[in-house]
């Protein structure tokens, strides 16, 4: 049953795909980005109103350089997979 799916997928990307990938992953890194921040300044909500440089010390920080990249990354290829499953794309 695999291997009759596994000849069904094309092996290249046509120019719609790859339009929408590029816009997809536009959105989606954006998207992530927000969210994520989003989700930090809520956790902080106390230092964010108390603190007006708040943002720019949270930038600083490591954990949430690394933590803020992992997101991105992981949103992508995330996002990859996606689209190769529903434009039935060989991964």
């Amino acid at each position: 049953m695999k291997n009759s799916i596994t000849k069904n997928l094309r092996q290249k990307l046509n120019p719609v795909d790859s339009g929408l990938g590029f816009l997809g992953a536009i959105l989606a890194l954006f998207g992530a980005t927000f969210v994520f921040e989003f989700i930090v300044i809520l956790f902080n909500i106390s230092n964010f109103i108390n603190n007006p440089n708040f943002l720019n010390q949270l930038l600083e920080k490591s954990w949430f350089i690394i933590s803020s990249s992992i997101v991105t990354q992981g949103t992508l290829l995330g996002f990859c997979f996606l689209l190769c499953k529903i434009r039935h794309v060989d991964f």
